[in-house]
């Protein structure tokens, strides 16, 4: 159930990428409850890792090669990792060159032509100037400067990258107006039938199979042997593979997840904590929706973010503790 024996070594080459996020997430939950690193040492990782994040989409855009599959213009999945690494900004009160890297995220989401970004960033957008307090994170003065940029740079990007490309977005979202005539197979770039056929197959299932899934890697090994589709395609939505994959098990594993995220970002008092939360948890949840995380190296950004600041919260609420009973 756990693993295929067709290709043992393709098989450790894919956990092998889920491991990365995974040992990830514990290393920066050891280097936030020990601090054992220094902060301006963790501020430069992130600092580091979006630059290369935005020189990866740059690069995907620009490759003509991709072009062919992308109804001739670019795309680039590493938006979705400028996403997970955009609750940096917001994870300490002086964060250097934070409205430099802001449109440095900005402009990578608006060129990555990828839509699960564009609405995952536009919910954080939304969030950050509705709901969250930016004062209490940055200041006063700041968080109306912020306030400013946001609208200046996202107008900006809009009218330079979206406004003067719009044929290309238009073509990019045209494929929604198959929900239209009851044609789901093509909407989201074919991912219609991507869903549909494991989820049909798991609705019709032996109570086996609905329960535990037809296990690991099930989901691409399927695919070919459906007349459809012809590749071993990966199912392009985390609870789409796992309830093919895993069942009811699996699923109620990754709800069970975001449920215990969401009641943490709940129980979240200090704003550099609660505030980075809520955006990671918005890109994580779309992401698992329209694209997946679990099967990609690429989700330790998100995860070494979750992991940090998990740590230091249990670090600032000992330290807290202590205060109190030396206070006693």
């Amino acid at each position: 159930m756990f693993v295929t024996a067709n290709n043992l070594q393709d098989d450790f080459y894919k956990v092998s990428k889920s491991l990365i996020w995974f040992f990830g997430f514990f290393l920066f939950l050891n280097i936030g409850y020990k601090n054992t690193i220094k902060e301006r040492y963790v501020k430069h990782f992130f600092v580091v890792s979006i630059i290369l994040l935005f020189a990866l989409v740059i690069a995907g855009t620009t490759n003509e090669a991709l072009f062919k599959t992308n109804r001739d213009y670019g795309a680039s999945n590493f938006a979705y990792y400028l996403l997970f690494a955009f609750p940096y900004l917001f994870m300490f009160r002086n964060v250097s060159y934070r409205s430099v890297l802001f449109a440095v995220i900005t402009i990578g989401v608006a060129i990555s032509f990828k839509r699960g970004t564009m609405l995952s960033f536009v919910l954080i957008v939304a969030y950050l100037m509705l709901f969250s307090n930016l004062k209490g994170i940055a200041g006063k003065r700041f968080s109306k400067l912020f306030r400013v940029l946001i609208i200046c740079v996202v107008f900006l990007v809009l009218y330079q990258v979206v406004f003067l490309n719009f044929d290309s977005y238009v073509d990019k979202f045209s494929d929604i107006k198959e929900l239209q005539t009851g044609n789901i197979d093509d909407v989201g770039s074919g991912r219609g039938k991507l869903y549909w056929l494991p989820i049909e197959r798991w609705l019709n299932s032996n109570p086996f199979n609905f329960i535990f899934g037809y296990g690991f890697d099930a989901t691409p090994q399927f695919y070919p042997t459906t007349g459809v589709l012809k590749g071993k395609f990966y199912a392009h939505s985390d609870f789409v593979m796992l309830i093919h994959d895993y069942g009811i098990i699996g699923l109620s594993i990754l709800i069970s997840l975001f449920y215990r995220f969401f009641k943490y970002i709940k129980s979240s008092k200090i704003m550099t904590n609660k505030v980075p939360l809520v955006l990671l948890f918005i890109a994580l949840l779309i992401k698992s929706i329209f694209s997946g995380f679990i099967i990609y190296e690429y989700s330790i950004y998100g995860f070494a973010v979750l992991g940090y600041i998990i740590g230091r919260q249990r670090r600032q609420l000992i330290e807290g503790r202590l205060h109190y009973d030396q206070q006693l």
